[in-house]
């Protein structure tokens, strides 16, 4: 086996062993979790069929694969994000992976125990907590729900939940803010929330935006203990026109861009993803949604600006916590944008995620 380790090593040109371990266990997830010939994973790794044997080898031998992927080796990867950023306080990596055309329920399941976890080790009670919207929030507070029901008395009690959006909508979806405030709620012991949706403006004229009770939430959810957010891709145009036949999912960002018709308008400005319905390019800048056309967005919400969010992160002083969770191939851009606006300063993510940003980024500056 130490052969078959240093076989690899010169051929990769003496690379270290982190570098190994990570190729090791790629390869290992394709080979035993994804089912793939060892031709087929030599061919999309560019690898030859013996080197694709040996890593399979390696990994077995290490322990990387035991069935699932070892918790050592994404420690490894955590602290390799952290190293890379050094605005993340924590970093989280599930095991389990997720591509389009999978089914997401068990993903999304275990992003949300992750997210779980982390409120109930972090957040304190009587402290205040932002939430954002999406299927990870939704996940995560859904995870909360269960950790109370088995009466554990790990999570905080008596915290102040608010919402980070404000929907000027009609309808209501389980990941929209007035529901997922609710939900967290009835999810952590004795918490009260304060949240609603606003029906349509039909005058055209913003009657919302300065009203005395939406002022004061506003300033408010500026200066929480706690934020929880999701992490959100900017669809294609060939994803958004493919809505068409779909189910419209109310209170998600790419369906309203979809209904908005601005999905290409976003894309040609060089959005990669956004967060709390605020979209940011691929060095994480956020785009300007005062400029026409993206203006038009502000017509269905009000939120809070996402560079607050960014200032009380980089405030060294600031025990703020933002917890951001996001994962899945097709939001590697987002994620790796979202890492570069420094947005968070905690990250739940997937390996495949995680791996991919940090051979993007190279090595980190230690």
């Amino acid at each position: 086996m130490e052969k078959a380790t240093q076989n690899i090593a010169g051929r990769r040109g003496g690379g270290d062993k982190i570098k190994l371990l990570n190729q090791a266990a790629k390869v290992a997830k394709l080979y035993y979790e994804g089912g793939y010939p060892q031709r087929t994973i030599a061919k999309s790794l560019k690898l030859t069929q013996p080197e694709v044997s040996r890593l399979i080898q390696v990994a077995n031998a290490l322990k990387i694969v035991k069935h699932v992927i070892n918790p050592f080796y994404l420690r490894n990867l955590e602290d390799d994000l952290k190293d890379t950023f050094p605005h993340l306080k924590t970093v989280i990596v599930v095991p389990t992976s997720f591509s389009p055309g999978e089914e997401l329920e068990p993903f999304l399941d275990s992003l949300g125990e992750a997210g779980a976890k982390y409120v109930a080790e972090t957040f304190a009670s009587n402290s205040s907590i932002g939430v954002s919207c999406g299927y990870t929030v939704d996940a995560t507070i859904k995870a909360v729900t269960r950790v109370r029901a088995k009466q554990t008395p790990l999570l905080p009690e008596a915290c102040k939940i608010y919402p980070l959006l404000i929907m000027k909508e009609e309808n209501v979806s389980e990941i929209t803010p007035v529901s997922l405030v609710s939900n967290l709620v009835r999810g952590l012991p004795e918490a009260t929330g304060s949240s609603f949706q606003l029906p349509p403006d039909r005058s055209g004229k913003s009657n919302y935006d300065h009203h005395p009770a939406i002022t004061e939430l506003t300033n408010r959810v500026k200066k929480l203990d706690n934020y929880l957010v999701g992490i959100g891709y900017i669809e294609s145009e060939h994803e958004s026109k493919s809505r068409k036949n779909q189910k419209s999912r109310d209170g998600e960002f790419n369906a309203l861009t979809a209904n908005s018709k601005l999905s290409k308008v976003l894309i040609d400005r060089g959005a990669r993803g956004e967060i709390a319905h605020q979209p940011f390019d691929a060095n994480g800048d956020i785009l300007d949604l005062d400029e026409k056309p993206l203006s038009d967005l502000k017509n269905h919400f009000l939120y809070l600006p996402l560079e607050t969010l960014k200032q009380r992160v980089k405030d060294l002083n600031d025990e703020v916590n933002v917890l951001a969770i996001g994962g899945g191939s097709n939001k590697v851009d987002a994620i790796h944008a979202a890492l570069k606006g420094k947005f968070f300063n905690a990250l739940i993510t997937d390996a495949e995620v995680a791996n991919t940003i940090l051979e993007r980024e190279g090595p980190p500056n230690i």
